[in-house]
């Protein structure tokens, strides 16, 4: 039953920081596998591996018995591996079925049919019960719906492994608790669930087996009945943790008032990230705030404003690094961005190739960081595409 199985895994980047060291781990068919660990013990980068983002230094990934070595994500996901980042990669602008079927639409003749494709979709989600309207746009979904979306992306291409990389930072309790029976289904279907997680209790309550990567390695499999938090975590650390906090709990005499925030408010780009915000923190007092984690998108670029004939130079950078400098040229109709190749950034301008637009539609070429090719035609399926989708494409 074994579908995916990971031979002495090893990851060591270009300057010595070895994430993953000599892995081994086996994935079975209709399982939900928990693979566990510290922040920055290789989870992710192992993760991505699988996934064909990353390459391995050494080692040997196996699926359904046959060794594979996948160029980029692309074959991945063609031959039944899909994954769900924690940052959503979804067009805004475009409807949860053009955002399902993309790059890989139903055609009639040379055009997308954009009635099958809120067909199949609608298929797709009553199949896997999820109530969701394929028709939406994605910018008026909620984050628990745009994480559906990403689930179906996956399913759309007939996944038979999935990964879901911390899928339940961005949800409720209460939706936690719905994706859950929703994985559950998963399996009794016959899918295989790779779950990234720090929740050890959510790990402990949704998992067949769970893996442990401590500092790059694997330190075993262990079937999820039996297998304690208390003991999940001395797995995790190496060492043994002492559950009792009477120490931090005595009461502090005469505490004074160290902090007192008042109505406080934050915009970024006029958008309020923070309003009306009120707490204090007295001396010895620990503060919880909880909450869960929102969508960020920190794609900005440099000129927000286009006059017809203009050529500006952008400067396009995603969570503070560099991606590229290019140059647009815009017209009234129609405007180009294309890499600026100068010795210092040749090796940089790789992600955007040629964006034309004419008076009717959109035409986009451009490769991904991790080499994936894509092509798209927004005017056939009727859709106004702007900046802001077309760097998503990216993502």
């Amino acid at each position: 039953n074994v579908i995916l199985t990971l031979e002495n895994i090893t990851k060591i980047y270009p300057n010595g920081t070895v994430a993953n060291k000599d892995i081994n781990i086996e994935l079975r068919k209709g399982e939900i596998h928990s693979i566990v660990g510290e922040n920055g013990a290789g989870k992710s980068t192992l993760m991505k591996i699988i996934f064909a983002i990353e390459k391995q230094s050494s080692g040997k990934i196996y699926y359904k018995g046959e060794e594979v070595n996948y160029s980029n994500s692309m074959e991945a996901i063609q031959n039944g591996i899909g994954m769900v980042h924690q940052h959503f990669m979804l067009i805004p602008s475009f409807t949860v079925a053009e955002n399902i079927v993309l790059g890989a639409e139903p055609t009639k003749g040379a055009f997308i049919d954009g009635k099958e494709a809120v067909r199949v979709t609608q298929e797709l989600a009553k199949k896997y019960n999820f109530d969701i309207d394929v028709t939406q746009k994605v910018s008026e979904l909620t984050v628990s719906a745009k994480q559906k979306v990403e689930i179906l992306k996956t399913l759309y291409r007939n996944a038979e492994v999935i990964i879901l990389d911390e899928p339940t930072a961005v949800l409720t309790p209460q939706e936690t608790e719905q994706l859950f029976e929703q994985l559950i289904q998963f399996k009794k279907m016959g899918h295989t669930i790779v779950f990234i997680s720090h929740k050890l209790n959510e790990v402990k309550q949704i998992s067949d087996r769970i893996s442990v990567i401590r500092l790059g390695e694997s330190k075993g499999t262990y079937d999820a009945d039996g297998f304690t938090i208390e003991k999940l975590t001395e797995m995790i650390i190496g060492r043994k943790i002492e559950m009792n906090f009477d120490d931090i709990r005595k009461p502090v005499e005469n505490p004074q008032m160290i902090l007192d925030v008042r109505n406080l408010s934050y915009k970024v780009n006029g958008v309020s990230k923070v309003e009306n915000v009120n707490f204090s923190i007295k001396g010895g007092e620990i503060l919880g705030i909880a909450g869960v984690q929102t969508e960020v998108s920190s794609w900005r670029f440099a000129g927000d404003q286009y006059t017809a004939g203009a050529q500006i130079d952008m400067l396009i950078t995603r969570r503070d690094k560099v991606i590229n400098l290019c140059e647009m040229k815009y017209s009234a109709y129609d405007y180009e961005i294309t890499p600026k190749y100068n010795k210092e950034l040749r090796e940089r301008c790789s992600t955007f190739r040629r964006v034309t637009k004419t008076r009717h539609a959109l035409h986009i070429t451009l490769v991904t960081p991790w080499g994936l090719k894509l092509n798209a035609n927004a005017g056939i399926i009727g859709q106004t595409v702007n900046l802001e989708d077309l760097f998503a494409y990216a993502r």
